[in-house]
């Protein structure tokens, strides 16, 4: 007869390998991460001069991370954080649709991930200056307008605009006591 002990180990080593087979990476490394907080670990074991050996994860993360994969996998939905087409990096719309109580179906799942869908702001298309029109040699205006035999200024130039000054700035100062005056005694403070 199996002890106690033996049956909520065999439940733990089921959990672990259906999240190990099916869960995504983050999934799996969150899995190691919580058996490093729960247990520990030493500076030797962290460095590699020793062996960090089996590191049991926490219950509760456990169970949740295998209802989801087991969700997931029941559904026959990507081992993906999201549902984006392509998915966003930061965005777990997916895992939070499947963590969520009830027994909807894949199309409930998917419109409800849909829902909770992150992306970024698509980015303006950038400014490029206009295009000048490009200038035309001097030797072709000079041929075209001796065929013309009349001379006119090619490229008439651009009046200068007027720099405008900026306007003054007035800057008012009332008197203070440490300012230089000729008696500091009619000062009042």
């Amino acid at each position: 007869m199996a002890t106690e002990a033996e049956i909520r180990g065999a439940e733990r080593a089921r959990l672990e390998g259906i999240v190990a087979e099916h869960g995504t990476e983050r999934e799996q490394f969150q899995l190691v991460l919580s058996g490093v907080m729960r247990s520990g670990i030493t500076l030797a074991q962290y460095e590699g001069a020793e062996p960090v050996g089996y590191l049991p994860p926490e219950p509760e993360l456990l169970a949740m991370l295998a209802r989801r994969v087991e969700r997931r996998v029941r559904l026959k939905l990507p081992a993906a954080e999201c549902a984006g087409e392509p998915p966003t990096p930061c965005c777990s719309c997916l895992q939070t649709a499947l963590d969520e109580p009830g027994d909807g179906g894949k199309r409930h799942v998917l419109r409800r991930a849909t829902a909770l869908h992150w992306s970024p702001p698509p980015r303006p298309e950038p400014v490029r200056p206009a295009e000048e029109p490009t200038p035309v040699p001097q030797e072709a205006l000079a041929e075209s307008q001796e065929a013309n035999e009349s001379v006119e200024d090619p490229l008439p130039k651009p009046k200068p605009k007027p720099k405008s000054e900026p306007p003054v700035r007035v800057v008012k100062h009332f008197p203070r006591w440490n300012d230089p005056h000729p008696d500091i005694r009619n000062m009042r403070f």
